[in-house]
């Protein structure tokens, strides 16, 4: 059985939900697509602002990432440490949490880098 390559986005700001989308559609199950954020959810900066002059609640303007990552994207809500490129390891930092985080989502300790495209 063939090893599927792995790509992994640290951050899930636009760039980070831009590029997961993008290689979500250009190579589908073809590739294994990790998506990591310290943040279970998405806040539109400009919306900060709504909320601020009480046009909207706050839970109006949080997108939770595991309703806007694109099919075939895992998200993995955890905050890098550091990542050690000769064992092609990441470290995060334990969070707080229960072993399973929202739906769609994990909390994870540890995910091999082995395949990862550099």
């Amino acid at each position: 059985m063939a090893v599927r390559s792995r790509v992994v986005v640290l951050g899930a700001g636009f760039g980070g939900l831009e590029l997961t989308t993008i290689l979500s559609d250009a190579f589908g199950d073809a590739i294994d697509i990790v998506l990591i954020d310290k943040s279970e959810a998405f806040v539109f900066g400009f919306s900060k602002l709504d909320v601020m002059f009480g046009r909207r609640m706050p839970a109006d303007v949080r997108h939770s990432y595991r309703d806007i990552v694109k099919p075939g994207v895992r998200f993995l809500q955890s905050t890098i440490r550091s990542i050690d490129p000769a064992a092609r390891r990441d470290h995060r930092q334990k969070l707080p949490l229960r072993p399973r985080g929202p739906k769609g989502c994990e909390v994870a300790k540890r995910i091999d880098l082995g395949a990862v495209l550099l």
